[in-house]
């Protein structure tokens, strides 16, 4: 057959061979899609050529906003699936990014086993995959059986700076630096053990208190 085969009656749509094994789909007069010859598959933006490993490659040639999107009911759930290909279902699935529908979460997993969760309240789950109030019902939370349940900032750098944990308060909506007043606590760190109901009270803190009219 000849370099491409065209739609009788819509000949700016078509499947053309436009070089040595390689196949390539235009639509509108345009091409949409190619395989080349080494196995990848550009679609939108053909002209990028094989990149490494990479066998899929999407995106537009003005480089504008380009998205993928998974689609499935109100209740299901969608994502993308790293496998190992030892097993032909589930069981080689060892890293996925799924999105839940049901219950509006997004989870992140490695070696099968779910590491953090975004809830639909936009809370960060690390090692839990609910929200536990902790004097409040913080946006990000960790958990863990083991010496793991820690937060660790390191500073790797030859001189006399340290790593900072700050804690900051306005009374103005987000980004907005409306003064504090006299008397406001600005930050407050708590000590709290289970009271064999909940972690809801604390029972030592730290906290710091404007004193006076606030400045520079």
């Amino acid at each position: 057959i000849p370099d491409k085969i065209i739609h009788y009656n819509d000949t700016n749509t078509a499947i053309r061979f436009p070089a040595a094994d390689t196949v390539s789909v235009e639509t509108g007069g345009s091409e949409r899609l190619r395989i080349q010859s080494t196995g990848v598959v550009n679609i939108g933006d053909t002209t990028v050529s094989s990149l490494g490993s990479r066998l899929l490659q999407i995106g537009k040639t003005d480089r504008s906003d380009t998205y993928v999107e998974v689609r499935t009911s109100t209740s299901g759930t969608g994502g993308i699936v790293w496998s190992d290909g030892t097993a032909n279902d589930s069981t080689g699935y060892r890293g996925t990014i799924e999105y839940s529908h049901g219950n509006d979460a997004m989870y992140f997993k490695t070696a099968a086993t779910e590491r953090l969760r975004i809830d639909s309240g936009g809370r960060t789950l690390i090692n839990q995959t609910q929200g536990y109030d902790l004097y409040a019902n913080g946006l990000l939370q960790v958990s863990a059986t083991d010496g793991t349940a820690a937060i660790s900032v390191t500073r790797w750098s030859n001189n006399s700076s340290s790593p900072y944990i700050n804690l900051g308060k306005s009374r103005g909506a987000i980004g907005a630096y409306t003064v504090v007043q006299d008397d406001d606590r600005l930050g407050q760190i708590n000590f709290i053990g289970a009271d064999g109901t909940d972690l809801a009270s604390p029972a030592a803190g730290i906290a710091g208190y404007v004193d006076g009219t606030p400045g520079s």
